[in-house]
């Protein structure tokens, strides 16, 4: 029987939210920053598809939590970039969250994108055993 990555669940249930423990929230927060140091990103976001902003870290500059995770969830729906000045990469993380990496000419699209895929599976992984313990 296959699952869902990143939710601990089976291939044919809807993906439920996750219960988040602070122990958590700080195993989330050193990725996510771990994540800034290793791309020199200026911020990220992980939001749940509903809009909930799950954590943050970094600079996001002039922009609003709310407004980038509304922009998150939107993407999210599309499941595609929306285009931009500035360099904004999402990595989809299971289900039901997406990791929204806001950069500029400090770093790569590529170094971002390759990064970003692999915090996005780490975190993946992460939330299964969330999910197993819940």
């Amino acid at each position: 029987m296959g699952g869902k990555v990143g939710t601990g669940i089976p291939e044919d249930e809807e993906p439920r939210r996750l219960i988040f423990f602070q122990e958590d929230i700080n195993k989330i927060t050193r990725v996510l920053h771990v994540l800034l140091q290793n791309t020199r990103a200026t911020g990220v976001l992980l939001v749940d598809k509903d809009g909930p902003l799950l954590a943050r870290e970094g600079d996001l500059g002039r922009h609003t939590t709310d407004g980038l995770s509304g922009l998150v969830t939107a993407a999210f729906a599309s499941r595609r970039p929306p285009e931009s000045r500035e360099g904004l990469h999402f990595s989809p993380v299971g289900a039901r969250t997406m990791l929204a990496i806001l950069y500029d000419d400090q770093t790569t699209t590529g170094m971002v994108r390759i990064y970003g895929d692999q915090v996005a599976a780490k975190l993946a992984e992460l939330f299964d055993e969330i999910a197993r313990r819940s």
